[in-house]
């Protein structure tokens, strides 16, 4: 059995993996005993996470021959191309035909899917349906391809890949790594969870980011340091001259992001990754980066328990300066999409609020109702840093 060992990480996908290559490797066999097998398999999910590595791996490792398509001609040429690729993969079945960037073969709308060329790939999977003919499909963007394509007989298996966490990060960066000549003794596990959320394209540039900042400071070996300096740079947009705040900024911003650290960590003990006050591109003038409960998504106490630290820094800075802190939108806004999601989607204030249709806003009680949580929780935070001022 192929244990897909270029693949670091993805256990669970790597076992699809091994099905799916005994399917195209061994159809016979599944055909005698009167299988239906997938004929066709998508994966998804956001750029940079391997899609398709992935999916040229699998094709590879199939023995088949392979026709890849990517959208690089006028409309009128490019369905020529799939009909004529198609065509081709019959007289050479079996075969495989390799849809990349499937989102970007048309320009309709998520609301009109019926563009001609999904309709050409959908009329083609049809046409040679008796020929041993596997689609492979890579898209960003899931909601772009029309659900006829997505059934049985047709693109039938749907693989999501997620951004890597926990273990997966950590083996991933060690991979990295492992291709510098030279480095010192890392703390890969403090890395994964400052990093943690991030693709592995974004861990790649992040290593490799490291490795030019010991170079230009003329040392031979790459830090914890130096990657945790890229870092900053390359996924919180930061740059590396403290000196260009003035002193009362840089005392605000201290406190805003100790105010975040407190919270943090008496809530959820040991979840503080890092805290910096470096300048920012962007309007942010510091960032704490914590690790969430592994049961984040299934547990409201977490999702509050994030609100009330998301609002900690504003209110540091009222309790120890006596006034408002403006550097504060990009807290309240992710305080508020979480409120949000607790108010309408999982009905925690009641279900006259709750809105089965996500693009329907409408909602009489819903900004009054989120408004008052918000308020709640703010003070929940407040009474914390009291509790806590030292």
């Amino acid at each position: 059995m192929d244990n897909f060992q270029e693949i670091i990480g993805y256990a669970a996908i790597k076992k699809e993996l091994e099905l799916l290559l005994d399917i195209l490797k061994n159809s016979e066999k599944y055909k005698a005993i009167g299988a239906t097998t997938p004929r066709g398999v998508l994966f998804t999910g956001n750029p940079g996470l391997g899609k398709t590595m992935i999916a040229t791996l699998l094709s590879e490792k199939s023995g088949r021959k392979v026709y890849r398509i990517r959208k690089t001609k006028s409309d009128g040429d490019f369905l020529k191309e799939i009909v004529s690729t198609y065509q081709e993969a019959k007289e050479n079945a079996p075969s495989i035909v390799f849809l990349d960037d499937m989102d970007k073969f048309s320009n309709e709308d998520y609301c009109h899917k019926n563009s001609e060329e999904f309709v050409t790939v959908q009329s083609c999977i049809d046409d040679y349906k008796d020929f041993d003919i596997f689609t492979i499909a890579t898209t960003n963007a899931l909601e772009a391809v029309p659900d006829s394509l997505l059934r049985p007989g047709r693109i039938d298996k749907i693989i999501e890949l997620q951004v890597p966490t926990g273990r997966d990060s950590e083996d991933i960066i060690k991979h990295f790594l492992s291709k510098k000549s030279n480095v010192g003794d890392i703390d890969t596990s403090l890395l994964s969870k400052i990093l943690e959320g991030e693709s592995c394209a974004t861990l790649e540039v992040v290593i490799n980011k490291a490795a030019i900042i010991a170079g230009f400071n003329n040392r031979e070996t790459v830090t914890t340091q130096d990657i945790i300096d890229s870092a900053l740079e390359v996924v919180f947009n930061g740059t590396k001259s403290v000196d260009e705040k003035t002193e009362e900024n840089l005392n605000k911003v201290s406190i805003h992001e100790a105010g975040h650290v407190v919270v943090n960590e008496v809530l959820e003990p040991n979840t503080v990754n890092l805290v910096t006050v470096y300048n920012f591109e962007s309007n942010a003038n510091g960032v704490t980066s914590i690790s969430n409960d592994e049961n984040y998504w299934v547990d409201v106490i977490h999702m509050e328990n994030r609100v009330i630290s998301l609002l900690a820094g504003r209110a540091a800075v009222e309790l120890k300066l006596g006034t408002f802190d403006t550097g504060v939108s990009s807290d309240l806004y992710r305080a508020g999409r979480i409120i949000e999601r607790m108010v309408s989607a999982y009905s925690c204030s009641g279900f006259t609020t709750f809105i089965a249709d996500k693009n329907d806003s409408s909602s009489e009680n819903k900004t009054i109702i989120m408004n008052t949580y918000m308020n709640y929780f703010y003070d929940k935070s407040k009474q914390i840093l009291v509790n806590n001022v030292d």
